[in-house]
């Protein structure tokens, strides 16, 4: 087993069992239909949007919820096709980081366990502004499993990166 991941197994471990904070209570879910483990603070919306990704029309799937100034967010969608799935990342990827003008703080491949490995999957620290004008930093991250492509975002108004890290970290593809 790779030690880095055991590390960051633990981590994430504490990070939820300690809580983060006193108003988030930290719950594992698995939408129905997805291929995914997730844990939110919150008790999520669902939601379906349209969109236009990279050119193509797609449904969107997604669950959000709102906690300790944090928004929670994890959306799905079927590419279809292997092959349109680094576009489409791609193209979430910049719908993301241009919807708050963000910066890219880090940026890092995806490490998601049972992810479908591809170039295009990649973990990013953000910081920008909401379009009311508020300040805001968090995480992103896009990963696929098969022809399901994966967007987990976790934005606030707060520093405190082991929320956004406890979120992110506690992501698991299942079969």
């Amino acid at each position: 087993m790779n030690l880095r991941r055991v590390f960051t197994s633990l981590l994430t471990a504490l990070l939820v069992l300690s809580g983060c904070s006193e108003s988030l209570d930290w719950r594992e879910m698995s939408p129905s239909g997805w291929h995914l483990l997730v844990s939110m603070p919150c008790r999520p919306a669902s939601q379906t949007r349209r969109l236009t990704v990279s050119g193509r029309a797609v449904d969107m799937a997604m669950q959000v919820c709102d906690a300790g100034g944090w928004t929670f967010s994890i959306a799905m969608l079927d590419a279809r096709d292997p092959t349109l799935v680094g576009d489409i990342v791609t193209g979430l990827r910049g719908a993301v980081v241009g919807n708050i003008e963000g910066q890219v703080i880090r940026d890092d491949p995806a490490e998601v366990p049972g992810m479908t490995p591809h170039l295009s999957s990649r973990r990013l620290t953000l910081r920008g502004h909401l379009p009311d004008g508020r300040a805001t930093q968090g995480q992103a991250v896009w990963f696929s499993r098969g022809t399901q492509v994966y967007q987990a975002v976790v934005l606030g108004g707060v520093a405190d990166e082991g929320i956004a890290d406890a979120f992110a970290g506690a992501l698991k593809v299942v079969p």
